[in-house]
């Protein structure tokens, strides 16, 4: 519980125009895993608005460029995703996000989500501790995972969408009020209690597995495996021989399964990724040391005026451009 003013946390703006900075920032919001990889094309930009209480966490995002986003929540946490985009807001674990859609993360469960372009959303970390009593009350002492298993997406009724959304939005409108009322923390207390116990009876409404989740669960089963098995093989070859041997399944199941999680075949998975890891690898070169065509070679490209022409498409210079920067 929060006691006074002085247990909040300043509310934190980061700026970048590198997806995969997003990883750093990431850690800072109780060590996150995630991996970011742009995937639409053009010049990135986001910001990144944090807040910490004694509680909770909450972010607030925008992101210009359509990514491939895996993640992890903390240890001992669960969390909330709420995209705000109207029309497209991407598919998460495979199932396009509804207008109704939140997202809601286990510990111990990746997530996967191919974002729109001009992403814009608000993620509440919550302790797992922070809701035995809410769940008590709002569930009749049934566990955590007995009610949700498995990172997934919920679907809710205007009401309560409405509400957790306006909640988490007026979150970020106190904090960045410069002016600070005496009530501050009494109130931002009383909203939090409202997320949770709110949270706490979705997970207690919230139906069985839907019809082909079972499916949708292997075909994340089979994605985990082989996107783990690239990220770490990136200078190795990566052929579909290969990767159905370490996933498990057929060529014709692991096409399916990274066509319907994240929107692109497993060939352009890898293009992405090593495009993504030679970005990476050139904002932290020094000129005088490495080369374009060194780094090119190394992740496996080697029609060097292709990988340039493929950089500017994705990124919005050319890899020379990079490595000068």
């Amino acid at each position: 519980m929060m006691k006074d003013k002085e247990d909040l946390l300043a509310p934190q703006r980061f700026t970048t125009d590198e997806c995969m900075e997003l990883n750093e920032v990431s850690r800072l919001n109780k060590d996150w895993r995630t991996d970011y990889q742009q995937v639409g094309a053009g010049k990135f930009k986001a910001w990144f608005d944090l807040y910490a209480s004694s509680n909770l966490r909450f972010t607030d995002q925008y992101c210009s460029q359509g990514m491939s986003v895996s993640g992890i929540a903390p240890d001992d946490h669960v969390a909330l995703v709420l995209p705000l985009n109207r029309g497209d807001r991407g598919v998460f674990q495979g199932r396009e996000f509804g207008a109704n859609d939140v997202g809601l993360m286990v510990e111990h469960s990746e997530c996967f989500y191919r974002t729109p372009r001009n992403l814009r959303m608000m993620v509440v970390t919550i302790p797992v501790s922070r809701l035995p009593q809410a769940l008590d009350a709002a569930a009749h002492k049934r566990e955590l995972y007995q009610m949700i298993a498995e990172t997934s997406v919920i679907s809710l009724d205007n009401a309560t969408i409405a509400s957790l959304t306006s909640a988490t939005r007026r979150v970020f409108e106190i904090i960045q009020s410069t002016s600070q009322p005496a009530g501050l923390a009494l109130c931002l207390q009383e909203i939090e209690e409202h997320i949770v116990t709110t949270l706490s009876l979705v997970m207690a409404g919230s139906p069985g597995p839907a019809r082909g989740a079972l499916g949708r669960k292997n075909r994340l089963r089979y994605l985990e495996r082989a996107r783990t098995y690239i990220e770490a093989h990136l200078e190795s070859p990566l052929g579909m021989e290969t990767l159905t041997l370490v996933a498990g399944t057929s060529t014709r199941s692991l096409e399916t399964a990274f066509r319907e999680v994240l929107g692109v075949t497993p060939v352009q998975y890898i293009r992405y990724s090593r495009l993504n890891a030679a970005k990476s690898r050139l904002l932290r070169a020094d000129s005088a040391m490495t080369s374009v065509t060194d780094t090119a070679q190394a992740l496996g490209f080697s029609h060097l005026s292709r990988f340039a022409q493929n950089y500017r498409a994705l990124f919005g210079e050319l890899p020379s451009a990079t490595l000068a920067a």
